[in-house]
C-alpha cells in the first residue's frame, strides 16, 4: 500500500511537471469540447474554447502580461504532422498573489472519417428472381481533427507561465528541455 501511495505521488508530481512548466504565473486550464455529428455520413464538427486561470504566485504586481494559445489540429487522412488550427492572444493584468480567468475564442474544425455509403440498388436476376443489390461507395477520409492546446504566459519577452496539453508540443514549440537541477 505505501509503495503504490508513493508511486501515485510520483506521478501526479510528473504530471504537473509535464503539463504546467513556468515562472510566476500558475496555469490551470480546462478545454470546454463540444463534438456534433459523427453519424451516418461520418461527418463531425469539434468545438474547443479553453478557460485559462492565471495566479500570480509572487508578492509583485504584474501588468502586462500576454496571453498566448494555439489549437492544434492533425489531418485524419493518415495522421502526419500537427498545425495550427486557430491562435490568439489577449493582455491582462495580475495584483500580487491575484488571480484573473480568460476565455479563449472558439476553435472548430470539420471532418470526416472514412466509411462506406449506399450509392443505390441495382436490379439483378438470381435463380430466376429479380433482386436488388446495393452499391456501395468507399469515402474517403478528410478534413482536420483538432488533438492538442498550448498556453503561454509574457511578460515582455520572458515566458513566466506555460502549459502544453502534449509534453511534445513544447519541443515542436522551440522551448528547449528544462536544465536538470544542480546537485547539492
Amino acid at each position: 500500500m505505501k509503495t503504490l501511495t508513493i508511486l501515485a505521488s510520483l506521478l501526479f508530481a510528473l504530471t504537473l511537471h509535464l503539463h504546467a512548466e513556468g515562472g510566476s504565473v500558475r496555469l490551470d486550464v480546462v478545454q470546454n469540447v463540444k463534438n456534433h455529428g459523427g453519424g451516418a455520413n461520418g461527418t463531425t464538427t469539434q468545438s474547443r474554447v479553453l478557460v485559462i486561470t492565471l495566479n500570480n504566485t509572487s508578492k509583485a504586481q504584474m501588468d502586462n502580461l500576454t496571453v498566448k494559445y494555439w489549437f492544434f489540429a492533425r489531418d485524419v487522412k493518415g495522421g502526419g504532422n500537427l498545425s495550427v488550427q486557430k491562435s490568439g492572444e489577449g493582455k491582462v493584468s495580475l495584483p500580487p498573489a491575484g488571480r484573473q480567468v480568460v476565455t479563449t475564442e472558439n476553435a472548430t474544425s470539420t471532418y470526416t472519417t472514412q466509411h462506406n455509403e449506399v450509392a443505390g440498388n441495382q436490379a439483378q436476376v438470381v435463380n430466376g428472381r429479380q433482386i436488388n443489390v446495393p452499391q456501395i461507395r468507399r469515402v474517403e477520409a478528410s478534413g482536420k481533427r483538432i488533438v492538442a492546446h498550448a498556453v503561454r504566459v509574457f511578460d515582455g519577452e520572458k515566458i513566466v507561465g506555460e502549459y502544453y496539453s502534449e509534453y511534445s508540443l513544447r519541443q515542436k514549440m522551440g522551448v528547449p528541455a528544462p536544465e536538470p537541477a544542480a546537485a547539492k
